[in-house]
């Protein structure tokens, strides 16, 4: 049993972020997709670039492997944990985020120039026109905390842990203003990852609270692919 300074929640399986699931899926999809897009693919790829991207392809499997393997596999039954230490880290988590995304957006349009009324490729030149500080890794390196903070408030929420509504905006804002870098800069990446995560993380909190998967989230699910897809066409055609 848990003792008055721990908690514990039960998981589901994991199964489905196995490296190889991942791999075996995320080619399926993009093969099936492939034949019906409305344009011709042209990318000439040297046999240099073929191995440079063969070995970060493996390297990147390598490291899932060594990083978590079978463990992948396992259903977790419980975890204990201790409530003040997961909110102090919690805290800390969400507020180097939250000052690091203030300090990307004075570094970008402050001190580097980008412009709220400049096109995507507009900015996206006076970037690269414009030298990175050491304010500008500082920023990079902090910022990324907040992406992932939302998130870490659900995990943490799971627990019974409880989560300041301060903490919570922080972290909403964090996430926001990532999406909002991304779109004025036209970088469909960081779009989709943000977003993917957070609908998978969506997923795996919803089911360990004992939801059922019922057809209205498979269509709420469907429409955000749909409206992910539209959207990265429209931000890959307007840098053409």
């Amino acid at each position: 049993m848990a003792n008055n300074n721990s908690s514990q929640v039960l998981l589901v399986k994991i199964w489905f972020l196995s490296p190889v699931v991942l791999v075996f899926f995320s080619t399926l999809a993009f093969l099936i997709c492939l034949p019906v897009l409305p344009l011709d693919v042209m990318f000439p790829i040297t046999i240099e670039a073929l191995f440079f991207w063969l070995t970060c392809f493996i390297g990147f499997l390598v490291g899932l492997f060594i990083g978590a393997g079978g463990r992948l596999n396992m259903s977790f039954c419980q975890y204990r944990s201790n409530p003040k230490k997961v909110r102090i880290f919690l805290g800390a988590l969400v507020m180097l985020g939250f000052i690091g995304t203030i300090i990307m957006f004075v570094d970008r349009y402050f001190i580097r120039g980008v412009s709220l009324a400049a096109d995507a490729m507009e900015n996206r030149e006076v970037l690269l026109d414009s030298k990175a500080s050491a304010l500008s890794v500082i920023a990079a390196a902090t910022s990324s905390f907040g992406i992932l903070s939302y998130v870490s408030i659900w995990v943490a929420e799971l627990g019974q842990i409880v989560v300041s509504r301060w903490l919570k905006l922080m972290a909403l804002l964090s996430v926001l203003s990532a999406v909002f870098f991304s779109a004025q800069l036209g970088s469909r990446s960081l779009l989709l990852v943000v977003i993917l995560v957070h609908l998978l993380a969506w997923f795996f909190v919803f089911r360990v609270r004992g939801g059922k998967v019922r057809s209205r989230h498979i269509l709420m699910v469907f429409l955000t692919l749909v409206g992910l897809a539209s959207i990265s066409a429209i931000m890959m055609v307007s840098r053409v």
